[in-house]
């Protein structure tokens, strides 16, 4: 006990940084392996969860498409190659005749064939001949078609029930005209009363209204071809790191800021703000990109991006096939 008291106090804080250090190292060890054994990091298609997972991805590119304010004739073709490929590959590979996503991948192929022809446009050949290939392995797929919306509609359950108030949420790309700030500011006041972990309530949020400024982030984001440049206003969430005691709470952040982003969004709806959530999948040079520019406080980490705007008269919503809740339920 002693000998403990006369360690000078400088040196017991480098003995506790290198340990946490170490520790660190071993618990960011073990994330990244857990990651790169089990995500599709690697493109290798060896289960159905990492087929389907790009096949999701890929026809969600092309409803989204087809949803934008001014679709573009001939758009998604070496999407709509990749998707082809994968669902060729699924069906002989997997086989798996109960998943949702594949016959949605399948609806949306028709859908996007049946849009061209609507309007008269010959699509690539080759890109015509495999697209009516794997429909006729199917059978006559009935397409999957993109939700035609008007406001009225799309606001009239914001004083129902929870059921139908959630059911009427969906992510808009289309905005027309500006929206007041003080509606945002309200819609993150209610949005506070989401659960935090020991109450630490992380959640930051940044409301950005300078065209030019929304422009350049949106230039970094990169994730919001066709719409973004409609967005009256951009929210940036991040999460303040500074409560955070031990490295076992590593991810809380995240897990806190998922919460309150669900919060936020439902709030923005019920004030009748048109919202489309923007990932933030960055890499470390564009992290720091956007923080210089947004002048971010080092201690946030930044989460995502809600595009906001007024919604228009009519708009279309892409479908989003969700899962049945019975294929994500497992009871112990």
């Amino acid at each position: 006990m002693k000998t403990k008291s006369l360690i000078p106090e400088f040196l017991k804080v480098k003995v506790r940084k290198f340990r946490f250090f170490m520790t660190c190292k071993e618990c960011y060890r073990y994330d990244a392996e857990r990651f790169l054994k089990y995500s599709n990091a690697f493109y290798q298609f060896d289960n159905s969860e990492k087929l389907i997972g790009v096949i999701v991805a890929e026809y969600h590119v092309i409803e989204k498409g087809l949803t934008m304010p001014e679709p573009r004739l001939g758009f998604g073709f070496e999407i709509m190659k990749a998707l082809i490929k994968h669902c060729n590959l699924y069906s002989t590979q997997i086989c798996d005749s109960n998943s949702e996503h594949f016959f949605h991948a399948i609806s949306v192929i028709a859908e996007y064939k049946l849009f061209h022809d609507n309007n008269n446009f010959p699509l690539d050949e080759a890109l015509f001949r495999s697209i009516d290939d794997i429909l006729s392995k199917f059978g006559k797929a009935i397409p999957s078609m993109q939700i035609s919306m008007t406001k009225e509609y799309y606001f009239k359950n914001i004083y129902s029930s929870f059921e139908d108030f959630s059911n009427s949420r969906h992510s808009l790309r289309n905005f027309s005209g500006s929206v007041e700030l003080l509606l945002i500011e309200q819609a993150v006041k209610l949005a506070q009363n989401a659960p935090s972990a020991c109450n630490r309530q992380p959640s930051r949020v940044y409301i950005i209204q300078n065209k030019n400024l929304i422009n350049q982030i949106l230039a970094i984001q990169n994730g919001n071809r066709g719409f973004g440049h409609l967005a009256d206003k951009l929210i940036i969430l991040t999460a303040e790191l500074g409560g955070y005691l031990s490295l076992r709470e590593r991810n809380d952040v995240y897990i806190n800021g998922g919460i309150y982003a669900m919060n936020l969004l439902y709030a923005l709806h019920y004030y009748q703000i048109g919202a489309c959530s923007l990932n933030w999948c960055s890499m470390p040079d564009q992290d720091i990109e956007l923080r210089k520019i947004c002048d971010i406080k080092p201690s946030e980490n930044i989460l995502l991006m809600i595009a906001c705007g007024r919604v228009p008269g009519k708009f279309q919503l892409t479908v989003s096939h969700r899962n049945s809740y019975k294929n994500i339920l497992a009871i112990r």
